[in-house]
């Protein structure tokens, strides 16, 4: 029982991990082309692991 609950645990932390893994290098350039200033994109790529 305790083994499954590991795994569960372990599969929602690799989940989390691959999202930030895929988000997190392209969210600069998808704040870029809205227009987002330099500033802005260093608050929202420090505020999305945070979030």
């Amino acid at each position: 029982m305790k083994n499954r609950r590991l795994a569960i645990i372990f599969a929602i932390v690799l989940v989390d991990m691959l999202s930030f893994s895929i988000v997190l290098p392209l969210l600069p350039y998808l704040a870029e082309s809205i227009g987002a200033t330099a500033t802005q994109i260093g608050l929202l790529t420090a505020m999305y692991p945070l979030a």
